[in-house]
């Protein structure tokens, strides 16, 4: 897992150099999911397409906007990108017959790597940034303890 870290890291630093160099080139926090998405499908380890486990279907280990189950149950996380394992994939039923396939239409499990972005163009960070950044890590905190 820790080469993965490793691609996902010099992926911000690419677009974080490209930003500097080109301020004009990221616009909304959008530009910058799309960047960060492309550098990573850049990579041999994110960009092949692997078998899922429907052993009949191939998919990619990497989404954008991937819904996560809460602690009720409910589908509300969502992740600007996430990085899953594929091989625990399912779009044709789901993997944990406890919980029923979600409306989207697929089950995965494992171990992942999510990524959640902020744009702040101004170099000043206000309060209320402050404070979603900080619901966010709560987000992810409480996904990962729910998950772990």
């Amino acid at each position: 897992m820790n080469h993965k870290y490793q691609i996902v890291e010099e992926a911000i630093n690419t677009v974080g150099e490209k930003f500097t160099k080109s301020p004009g080139l990221i616009l909304t926090e959008d530009d910058l999911k799309c960047l960060i998405f492309h550098e990573l499908m850049q990579s041999d380890e994110f960009s092949r397409i692997v078998r899922t486990a429907n052993p009949e279907i191939t998919g990619s280990v990497l989404h954008s906007e991937v819904t996560w189950y809460d602690e009720g149950g409910d589908l509300r996380y969502k992740p600007d990108i996430s990085i899953i394992d594929a091989a625990h994939l399912s779009i044709l039923n789901n993997l944990d017959h406890n919980i029923a396939l979600p409306t989207k239409g697929f089950s995965f499990e494992g171990n992942a790597i999510i990524i959640e972005l902020k744009f702040i163009r101004d170099r000043r960070v206000r309060k209320r940034q402050i404070l979603s950044i900080m619901k966010d890590v709560q987000r992810i905190t409480s996904l990962f303890h729910l998950n772990y």
